[in-house]
């Protein structure tokens, strides 16, 4: 499990290479800092305890000198292993702020430039878990990875210095070790298969979360919220139960490698005492050097415990990520400016269960036209809008603009000839001007034209910071009237030339809806408007109407 998930981790790592190299290198130099340090203060020891000069023990450190400069020595090794661990604690943090940055930046822009039927499949809550908690976890997973791989390099660098001292004494101790990991290796693999379903269990989770918090109003209205709370309870407790186990098994793992890595130590000085009683201060270094080798074993047994738990979250980040990138809009590269014409020509389309949503339908618009689309629920209005957006592709047949096919037209043009008001329009906590501008660099006279257009710039004036007020979380602080012509105003500020209005008079009174018509005739004849309502009072601006039923196109007349 470490290497797969040590190589996905490393694609959101900059300059990886790099960053292994200084995280290796910087462990070489503090294993043989520390160990060095570890045998000359050894070899003090066992002189000042022997009251002689003992080097038979330590070829490093073979040369006699005096007590006062081997103890200078010590400390000078010390003080490098200190520098040492210090860049590897620095980059051990970067390489998971790293994973941490990365990961949230290549989810939220997969998410961005996948297609819309991607989007919209996309399961409430989903983006926010992938981008939070499983990029959060892969972070630490990540810093987790780096500090058992330095414990690992300066293990191996202690392991090292051992066979200097005593070969035969650091065999054993190293075969025994071996065994150690065979004897837990189906641990780990339980850890393994219980991580994965947790991971599952848990983003399941989120989502559920998710959706029950954006259901509140409804929960509440019929009485339901205890019992929803109920089912998600047994949920919380089913993935309670399975981090138990995960928990369990990760920490047992972890306790039962560390108890029989002492028993090893005991019975490692023993088999030393046995084979050369002569040889005290060889013991002694093999000793010290195997107790401080077991901090750095257990660390890395603690990265092998920590990738077969978390490891499936790693690979649930990047199958999420994979799924959107894989999904990336197509773009064509023709620029489109004036829109003269839109046709949509024996337009077919199905969401991929075989029945089809809309069936042969063709019609045109006209440069400055007006078209309302009517007809039942389920009819297929929202599936057309969708088309025309070019949020969805048809399923056979095409849809032209200016005589080309409209796949053909980059997305930053088309974007800026085509605008959308949704019957749920959603405006986010900032200035009322900000909400106009949406993201787009605008200037403030474009926004108080768009606002006047909108019939809405004379009540935004008479809020006390007018196109500054900052409003709440989902528009609060307006009515509903209001939050959809602000929503028109973002849709002109950026004059377009093909406006789509959802049901643009549903929040609306008979007075707003007055405004709303004036705003649609104040366009002028330089934008195409297509209007989709029920209301007859809102269609009679148009100048044509399109009545779908069944998918089909039923009747096209003057409104």
């Amino acid at each position: 499990m470490i290497i797969p998930t040590t190589k996905l981790l490393a694609t959101l790592v900059d300059r990886p290479r790099r960053s292994i190299a200084l995280l290796i290198g910087s462990s070489v130099v503090a294993g043989l800092a520390e160990g060095a340090a570890i045998l000359v203060v050894v070899r003090v020891a066992v002189d000042l305890a022997a009251d002689r000069v003992s080097s038979d023990f330590v070829p490093l450190v073979s040369a006699p000198t005096g007590t006062g400069v081997a103890l200078a020595i010590a400390a000078a090794l010390a003080l490098l292993t200190l520098c040492s661990h210090i860049l590897i604690a620095r980059e051990t943090s970067s390489l998971s702020a790293n994973v941490l940055r990365n990961g949230r930046r290549r989810a939220l822009r997969a998410f961005a430039l996948a297609d819309w039927p991607t989007q919209a499949k996309q399961r409430l809550g989903a983006l926010q878990e992938t981008v939070s908690t499983l990029c959060l976890l892969s972070s630490g997973l990540a810093s987790l990875i780096a500090a058992g791989t330095a414990n690992l390099v300066m293990l191996t660098v202690f392991v090292a210095l051992g066979f200097t001292i005593n070969p035969i004494g650091m065999a054993l101790v190293t075969v025994a070790g071996a065994a150690i990991l065979v004897v837990i290796r189906p641990l780990s693999r339980g850890v393994r298969r219980a991580g994965r379903a947790f991971s599952a269990a848990d983003a399941e989770l989120a989502e559920d979360t998710s959706g029950f918090a954006s259901s509140a109003m409804e929960l509440r209205a019929f009485g339901v919220a205890e019992a929803a709370t109920a089912e998600l309870d047994d949920v919380v407790r089913d993935v309670a139960e399975l981090q138990g186990t995960v928990r369990f098994r990760a920490t047992f793992g972890t306790t039962l490698y560390r108890d029989i890595a002492v028993l090893l130590l005991v019975a490692s000085v023993g088999v030393l005492s046995l084979l050369d009683q002569s040889a005290v201060g060889s013991a002694s270094a093999i000793v010290v050097l195997l107790v401080r080798a077991l901090a750095s074993a257990h660390a890395v047994n603690a990265m092998f415990q920590n990738c077969n738990e978390r490891g499936p979250t790693v690979a649930l980040l990047f199958d999420r990520i994979q799924q959107l990138e894989d999904a990336e809009d197509p773009y064509g590269s023709e620029t489109l400016g004036d829109v003269d014409s839109y046709e949509v020509r024996d337009v077919t389309y199905s969401y991929g269960d075989g029945i089809d949503v809309l069936s042969g339908l063709s019609m045109r618009i006209e440069r400055g036209e007006r078209v309302g689309i009517s007809g039942p629920s389920g009819s297929g209005k929202t599936t057309l809008i969708q088309l025309l957006l070019r949020l969805r592709r048809p399923t056979s047949g095409t849809i032209l603009v200016n005589g080309k096919p409209y796949d053909d037209y980059t997305n930053a043009s088309w974007t800026r000839g085509v605008a959308y008001v949704p019957q749920e329009p959603t405006l986010f906590e900032g200035s009322i001007a900000d909400n106009i501008a949406f993201h787009r660099d605008m200037d403030r006279s474009a926004i108080e034209r768009a606002a006047e257009l909108a019939n809405v710039a004379t009540e935004i004036r008479r809020l006390p910071a007018g196109f500054d007020t900052v409003l709440g979380p989902s528009g609060a602080g307006l009515s509903g009237g209001q939050k959809q012509r602000v929503a028109i105003a973002r849709a002109l500020v950026g004059s377009p030339q093909l406006l789509v209005l959802d049901e643009p008079s549903s929040a609306l009174d008979p007075a707003a809806e007055g405004m709303l018509r004036q705003t649609i005739e104040g366009l002028g004849r330089h934008t195409s408007v297509v209007i989709v309502a029920h209301r007859d009072a809102t269609l009679a601006v148009c100048d044509r109407i399109v009545e779908l039923d069944g998918g089909r196109l039923v009747a096209s007349g003057r409104a």
